[in-house]
């Protein structure tokens, strides 16, 4: 239980980096220290990457809904950066198969003690989809 919720504290806090949450040492905010917004963006893809990674993790060790939450917080935000942009529509396959995990992690975590925490995302992840004409969050194959 206590690994758990350090992998999921980890990830939390990683997710916070990438949002550009928080101060640096010496007062100034997180994302300041970013002169150029692409050195941002490299970085909140590599952070979110390395959030749903820790998060992955949580998960395997309990399976809890604040843990499922924040899986699904980094699996919301990674689809969301792989869709942006100019490339965004390369990998739009992608991000609707991580968009719609992402949902189901929601999904669950509101099955599993964390439905306040859950529902507003999950209909969040939802209404992303339809705009993107995906109507499910299961994958086609299902």
């Amino acid at each position: 239980h206590l690994l758990a919720a350090c992998l999921s504290n980890r990830a939390q806090c990683i997710l916070d980096m990438a949002d550009g949450k928080g101060r640096l040492p010496d007062g100034t905010p997180f994302r300041k220290q970013f002169a150029i917004p692409e050195h941002f963006d490299q970085f909140r893809r590599q952070a979110v990457q390395q959030a749903e990674e820790t998060a992955d993790k949580a998960c395997a060790v309990q399976a809890s809904g604040p843990h499922l939450v924040r899986l699904g917080l980094a699996r919301m935000l990674a689809a969301e950066l792989k869709a942006s942009g100019p490339t965004g529509w390369l990998h739009m396959d992608e991000s609707l198969a991580t968009m719609q995990d992402a949902a189901r992690c929601f999904a669950r975590a509101r099955r599993s003690g964390a439905r306040e925490a859950a529902e507003g995302k999950f209909r969040e992840a939802k209404e992303w989809l339809a705009d993107k004409g995906v109507n499910t969050v299961f994958p086609d194959y299902v």
